[in-house]
């Protein structure tokens, strides 16, 4: 089986084991320190590979900034909203049915932004997406009391699929070239631009150290 075969379903695996990820993890840390703790080790591991592996850099000041700012909106306030969110009584199932809009939003704003043209088969497929993420999480998010689920942090979370669309379309517009090891990188430096100043102001940096963390597969898996 090629990898272009197997990509659709490492894909599916790897999106969904994040919101188990969130979930987990805020049993015993605040989420943003806790992302913040990602994001950190994937800079440096990052930094490693692309280190021994003699990966060229962006040469030119704006190349470094387009990779820095994507990263912000693609992991740091994405993120850093969804696992708020999440820990702040947010489901992981109805974030799930929230996030799946992404890609319906990214592909009705790339027609008008930059000019990208879906074809009938790609909406097609698009809405029929959309609808088993709705099909499999649905029942889950039906049995959980509504009033128990605090409005601001939808919002948030809402907010934040807002912002991997809007990350989406301008990593699509301004980063056409460069190593994507490289480009990756830059791309957690930008999200830990986000991310400490946010623990920082609205967490205690709170982890509790002593007890099994999905930090490994968070950063290596994901």
């Amino acid at each position: 089986m090629t990898l272009s075969r197997l990509a659709p379903a490492l894909f599916v695996l790897l999106w969904s084991t994040g919101w188990v990820a969130a979930k987990y993890a805020n049993l015993f840390a605040d989420p943003l320190t806790f992302l913040a703790l990602r994001y950190g080790v994937a800079v440096v591991l990052f930094y490693l590979v692309c280190r021994f592996a003699g990966v060229t850099w962006p040469k030119s000041r704006m190349a470094i900034t387009h990779a820095i700012v994507s990263g912000m909106f693609l992991h740091g306030l994405y993120l850093g909203m969804l696992w708020w969110a999440i820990g702040q009584g947010v489901p992981a199932a109805l974030s799930g049915i929230i996030a799946g809009l992404q890609p319906l939003m990214t592909g009705l704003a790339a027609a008008y932004l930059i000019g990208e043209k879906l074809s009938l088969a790609q909406r097609l497929g698009l809405f029929i997406g959309f609808a088993g993420i709705a099909i499999a999480v649905l029942p889950k998010v039906f049995s959980i009391d509504a009033d128990v689920i605090p409005a601001y942090a939808v919002a948030v979370n809402v907010l934040g699929m807002a912002c991997v669309t809007a990350g989406t379309i301008y990593q699509k517009r301004y980063l056409r070239e460069g190593d994507l090891r490289a480009v990756a990188t830059l791309q957690y430096v930008g999200a830990l631009i986000v991310t400490i100043p946010a623990a920082l102001l609205l967490e205690d940096l709170h982890i509790e150290w002593d007890r099994p963390s999905p930090l490994a597969w968070s950063v290596v898996g994901i």
